[in-house]
């Protein structure tokens, strides 16, 4: 489990790191545009690569902590136990939809691998872009695993 929240950390790291990316590319393109009418090439495809990272890196550490947003409609009205099973029925709806965006995923991504796409402006290899979102859902299911299993033995010593 350490293994795991490091890594999720890690990978939420580098997404804040493409964050920052993201964010300086945007101010200088629009510096350079406004100030010597010379924006960047790319970079539209720059900011687009740079989001991958910052979604799909960052859901992992979401789906592993369980801070999903939640809205506490029936918690008043329930008692512990049920609001347990709801919580676990989240959990394991959390697996499968992170199984099922992952396996979607797979044909386009390998689809990118196989024919060599690339980006227009920047030549990107339109790989780079599958490769957090693949890690991410990735860790994403594992990381909702732990917490399915967390959830089924709280459950069980309510």
């Amino acid at each position: 489990m350490r293994l795991l929240a490091a890594i999720c950390r890690a990978a939420l790291g580098v997404a804040a790191l493409a964050l920052a990316g993201i964010a300086l590319v945007t101010v200088a393109d629009i510096v350079m545009g406004n100030v010597f009418r010379r924006p960047i090439i790319g970079a539209y495809e720059m900011v687009e690569t740079g989001m991958a990272f910052v979604v799909f890196l960052g859901v992992p550490e979401i789906f592993r902590t369980a801070r999903n947003i939640t809205v506490d409609l029936v918690d008043h009205f329930l008692g512990d136990r049920a609001i347990g099973a709801f919580r676990f029925v989240g959990a394991l709806a959390s697996v499968v939809f992170a199984a099922i965006m992952a396996y979607a995923m797979l044909g386009p991504a390998s689809d990118a691998a196989r024919y060599g796409d690339v980006k227009a402006d920047t030549g990107i290899p339109v790989v780079v872009l599958w490769a957090p979102v693949l890690i991410g859902m990735a860790l994403a299911i594992v990381g909702s695993l732990f917490r399915l299993v967390r959830r089924g033995s709280e459950a069980d010593r309510t």
